[in-house]
């Protein structure tokens, strides 16, 4: 888009912005391919101060609903659930923002929006490197910032002693994709996590006090009543609150994820 905007202003020859389609001549024009940004840290923090920022409303599903802005500290996800356009977006390797920059950034957005009490950690997948994820919570803890927060996490990346590390650094919700608790259906989506994984990852969350905010979806290809009957049956073994559940209500085909390959077959 930076690419895009200094080639309009200047008359610079599109051609010349890897990244992008676009139509001359009547015919379509697609560019080479951006490489990812490696140096996340070397990128400005969004110029939020140009956006209504009052008008998004994002809470975190715990006591009191406090008010939360986003926060993204790392891109990529080495994970290939089918019906995911993450890596499509982002690819497969992991970069990572120090945590000395993202502090930064946190101390920027407590100090400009008074409304706000805290952000989320906004990444696909927070806890993906561990010892990244304990970093974190050290500097959280050391930076005497005072704020709310909560981040995404995948169930078979969390046990008791993580959880405890999340909420000694002020962690009130883990978010988890839990999707169903068919092991049928968990397998079609190739999400490689089972009911069991689910069960251990919400207690272990539930037990150091916060919050494990677990999101589902259904109509997957090949889901049947006693699949929907086994999600539902999840969902009260684990004791989730109604605050805690979240509804994507049925699958979106994304270009280039392997439902969209195989619906292309079908």
């Amino acid at each position: 888009m930076l690419g895009l905007c200094e080639a309009l202003e200047h008359g610079g020859a599109l051609e010349s912005v890897q990244g992008l389609v676009f139509r001359k001549a009547g015919e379509a024009v697609a560019t080479p391919q951006r490489k990812f940004v490696d140096d996340l840290d070397a990128l400005p923090f969004p110029a939020r101060h140009l956006m209504r920022i009052e008008k998004y409303r994002l809470i975190l599903p715990v006591e009191g609903e406090p008010q939360v802005t986003n926060i993204v500290t790392s891109r990529g996800c080495p994970f290939r659930c089918n019906f995911c356009s993450a890596t499509q977006i982002a690819g497969y390797s992991i970069r990572v923002r120090s945590p000395e920059n993202t502090l930064a950034e946190v101390a920027e957005i407590m100090a400009a929006y008074k409304h706000l009490e805290g952000v989320f950690f906004y990444d696909d997948n927070f806890l993906v490197q561990r010892k990244r994820a304990v970093a974190m919570c050290e500097a959280i803890k050391k930076s005497g910032i005072d704020f709310r927060w909560g981040c995404y996490g995948r169930v078979d990346l969390i046990d008791d002693e993580l959880a405890g590390i999340l909420a000694g650094a002020g962690c009130e919700v883990v978010s988890f994709g839990v999707e169903s608790g068919s092991p049928k259906v968990l397998q079609a989506m190739n999400k490689r996590t089972t009911p069991a994984q689910v069960y251990a990852a919400v207690k272990a969350v539930k037990k150091h006090g916060m919050a494990a905010r677990s999101s589902f979806f259904f109509g997957y290809p090949g889901e049947g009543i006693a699949d929907l009957l086994r999600t539902f049956r999840l969902m009260h073994k684990a004791k989730l609150t109604a605050k805690e559940i979240t509804f994507g209500n049925h699958p979106i085909i994304y270009p280039g994820t392997g439902l969209y390959e195989a619906m292309k077959e079908r």
